[in-house]
């Protein structure tokens, strides 16, 4: 994620970045209820279409399933086979949670079914779309040692697929300095709340909130640990103004904008917080400033922000 906070002809970039990657797993029931086949958890690959349309476009609303045999490549715009395709959904328990430590990464379940007769046949592929088919990812099927495979689904099956998205992000300092109406800051970027258990919103798009601005604030005290927010009193932006996407860039921008009469902290403002277009799940961020800067009810903030994002490796 990269941060560029923004007082008059003044301006601060701090680079960081959030990393996606999914996994998917095939279990074929017969009429009675019993499973009759299912597969292990095999990972796939987010392609290139999918990250150029994270920040705007809902990607986990269909699932697609063929018969094609072509590795995945990241410029892959769809299956090389395809089948069939659903959007019809099975409800999860649990569908989100948080692998906690080391890499406290956070992750989203959707689950989808093709009733019996569409899916049926030997299949060996495998994605995930929205609802105008723009790609999230591909992969082949795959066995217990991640090799490409057959899944057989019979005539009278129930095909259900579970689909696990995973955000990964960067629990590393970032540090930059910077002069602010002639006074030198300090500024660190950290990560926040990364323990947070709820990231159901990973369902959204990846972008800043213009909708909810209280998700960005201003804060009279320092931040925290990982775990952690800004200590303090916050005080609320009062508008977000998100910029347009440039295809390839991989990051998107907004600037927030603290009135007159917010963020006037006696002893300043000492830190910021920022989270994503809905609570939780995209990216949640803390960042320190020192000396604070000192904001009057005759000042205007304005602070411009960067997200940027990639596959995880």
């Amino acid at each position: 994620m990269t941060y560029i906070i923004t007082s008059p002809a003044r301006e601060l970039e701090m680079p960081s970045k959030i990393n996606i990657k999914g996994r998917y797993k095939l279990t074929a029931t017969r009429p009675d209820g019993s499973v009759r086949s299912e597969t292990p958890w095999f990972e796939n690959l987010i392609l290139d279409v999918g990250l150029n349309n994270l920040s705007s476009v809902m990607l986990t609303t269909k699932c697609w399933v063929g018969t094609g045999s072509v590795a995945p490549a990241v410029t892959d715009t769809g299956l090389s086979a395809p089948l069939t395709s659903t959007t019809s959904t099975v409800n999860l328990d649990p569908y989100y949670g948080n692998s906690g430590a080391p890499n406290y990464y956070q992750w989203r379940r959707f689950g989808f079914r093709f009733n019996p007769g569409p899916a049926a046949g030997n299949l060996t592929e495998i994605g995930i779309s929205s609802a105008s088919n723009i790609f999230l990812s591909r992969s082949l099927i795959k066995d217990q040692l991640g090799q490409p495979t057959t899944f057989q689904v019979l005539p009278d099956e129930t095909l259900d697929v579970v689909y696990e998205l995973q955000v990964y992000k960067n629990l590393l300092d970032t540090t930059y300095t910077a002069s602010i109406s002639g006074n030198t800051h300090e500024f660190i970027s950290r990560a926040s709340s990364i323990n947070y258990n709820h990231p159901s919103k990973l369902g959204h798009y990846l972008t800043f909130s213009d909708i909810y601005v209280d998700l960005t604030k201003a804060w009279s005290g320092n931040i925290g640990n990982i775990t952690e927010t800004p200590a303090g009193s916050s005080s609320n932006c009062q508008s977000m103004l998100v910029g347009a996407y440039a295809n390839n860039s991989l990051q998107r921008s907004a600037q927030a904008t603290w009135d007159l009469d917010y963020g006037n902290f006696v002893g300043g403002i000492k830190a910021f917080s920022v989270t994503s277009h809905d609570q939780g799940g995209w990216f949640d961020t803390q960042i320190n400033v020192n000396p604070p800067i000192m904001k009057l009810n005759t000042q205007v903030l304005v602070v411009n922000f960067e997200v940027s994002w990639s596959r995880r490796p």
